[in-house]
């Protein structure tokens, strides 16, 4: 069973969970870019979480397939969507914000490469080729196990509210004392990519801030090019660098910033590490009860 691409629309990749282990080879975990969309997704075609996907960017992609599917569509303020697409049949999927996921009951089932199907297109790794997907691919499928299952109206309440945020809760670096950061509002510039979330602070906010200690980069890091600049390392960003880094994001609001869009404004808002471990797992274990993952 195969899904041809007619129209990828802006950049259309293969992506899931990521590969793990190998920041140390200097490696991101890539991944989607919006994992909370990604996994339920998953979970209401009928897969296991870490299933790969489409994620679609910015505009429309059409797809076909060689045989009935059955789909789940989900991303940003979109409500999580199952249907069945029949042999031929043209499908057409936009996102509703930055970006959408097209699950597949079996998943999509190219090479693995390093542990993961994940495309990382700066080093040509994973996913069709390495590369975007462009129209005319054909992507292999895996044989569906599990039946798909209707996603609860509770589910699409909270994939909605976790993806509006515009708050990001950040976890202070220990030498950051920035309280210039928490009161500024930071515009989304339209350079950002899956490397990084580019946001700019708002030009009336005219108090300066002195720079944090350079350290290295871990997973949701902010980094700090200069006063008024801020980046937030997205799947594809660097395992290394020069910038300082104030402070890291709650990784219960990473998704949110995978479906950040140019011109969204954002703030930021400090919280203890305990707390925002403590959130993450409250999200999960709502999300788990409302729809429970498939085993592998």
């Amino acid at each position: 069973m195969t899904l041809a691409i007619i129209e990828p629309g802006a950049q259309a990749t293969v992506q899931d969970l990521g590969r793990t282990g190998h920041a140390h080879e200097g490696v991101p975990r890539s991944g989607a870019a919006d994992t909370l969309s990604l996994v339920l997704a998953n979970r209401v075609a009928g897969n296991p979480d870490g299933a790969a996907v489409l994620e679609i960017t910015m505009s429309p992609l059409v797809a076909r397939f060689d045989r009935d599917a059955t789909v789940a569509i989900a991303g940003g303020p979109a409500p999580l969507e199952v249907r069945i697409v029949r042999s031929g049949e043209e499908i057409r999927v936009e996102p509703r914000h930055a970006r959408a996921y097209l699950a597949v009951a079996g998943g999509i089932d190219t090479s693995l490469v390093m542990g993961s199907r994940s495309t990382l297109l700066a080093a040509g790794l994973g996913g069709q080729h390495g590369r975007a997907l462009r129209g005319g691919d054909v992507l292999p499928l895996g044989t569906a196990v599990h039946p798909p299952r209707e996603p609860p109206a509770a589910v699409s309440a909270v994939l909605g509210l976790a993806q509006a945020s515009r708050v990001l809760r950040v976890v202070p670096a220990a030498a950051s004392r920035d309280d210039a950061l928490w009161r500024r509002l930071w515009l989304v510039e339209a350079r950002s990519d899956r490397v990084g979330v580019r946001m700019r602070a708002d030009a009336a906010d005219a108090s300066d801030r002195s720079r944090a200690d350079s350290r290295g980069m871990p997973a949701a890091a902010i980094q700090a090019p200069s006063e008024r600049e801020l980046i937030v390392l997205g799947p594809d960003g660097p395992t290394t660098g020069g910038y300082p880094v104030p402070g890291v994001v709650c990784a219960v609001d990473m998704p949110s910033v995978g479906q950040f869009a140019a011109g969204d404004r954002v703030r930021l808002q400090p919280i203890e590490r305990a707390v925002a471990l403590a959130i993450y797992r409250e999200r999960w274990r709502t999300l788990d009860a409302l729809l429970s993952p498939i085993a592998k």
